[in-house]
């Protein structure tokens, strides 16, 4: 498991901090219910695309927050609810959304 290294917030990051920052949070492992909730979400894909192309879901593990117009709401819910950031995820509902194949493109600026 990849930790991400410790900074001093009263110093500006250099590009290269900043870079290694962000690489070490992709390579970290997700929290544990941040995994389960994309699961659940994977799980529910083919069904929720029937009735809920292009509204925002919320999952807390198994649990189906709730769907939205708009992300912010299902954020307040969860917030509200006591959940912590690392406890839920709030998603558009599209196809190939969290697809483990999917490969993800992160551009690093100058670095």
């Amino acid at each position: 498991m990849s930790t991400i290294p410790h900074t001093d917030v009263h110093r500006p990051q250099s590009d290269e901090e900043r870079a290694a920052a962000l690489r070490a949070l992709l390579e970290a492992d997700p929290p544990p219910m941040i995994t389960q909730s994309i699961a659940a979400f994977r799980r529910d894909l083919p069904d929720l695309l029937k009735k809920h192309r292009g509204q925002w879901v919320a999952y807390h593990g198994d649990e189906r927050i709730g769907f939205g117009r708009r992300q912010t709401p299902l954020y307040q819910e969860c917030l509200r609810r006591g959940l912590a950031r690392d406890e839920f995820i709030v998603t558009l509902v599209e196809p190939g959304v969290f697809d483990p194949d999917e490969e993800i493109e992160i551009a690093f600026g100058d670095v």
